[in-house]
């Protein structure tokens, strides 16, 4: 595992341990190929899935006074696995 004080999504004081998001879940149908990869933090990893799954569950119209939960960078990296599930026909079952 990595340690890191620089995620994708937020910048930490000290070092924390890091995982690789996938863009592209590897569970919508993702490659797991470098190019589909990210470094994140924990808090980060569940930030980026959650929104993903909220952007299907309001068909990519999430209510403000849910969306300003998230941050930018968060919102930034969902919406590009959103993205690219859609444009292989993944999601909704």
């Amino acid at each position: 595992m990595a340690f890191g004080k620089q995620c994708a999504v937020h910048v930490h004081e000290s070092f924390v341990p890091q995982e690789s998001h996938h863009v592209w879940p590897l569970g919508d149908g993702g490659p797991n190929v470098k190019a589909n990869r990210l470094l994140v933090c924990s808090n980060g990893h569940g930030e980026i899935h959650g929104y993903i799954d909220l952007l299907f569950k309001y068909d990519n119209a999430i209510p403000w006074r849910i969306a300003q939960h998230f941050g930018d960078a968060a919102k930034l990296y969902a919406y590009k696995g959103y993205e690219q599930i859609c444009a292989a026909g993944g999601r909704p079952r």
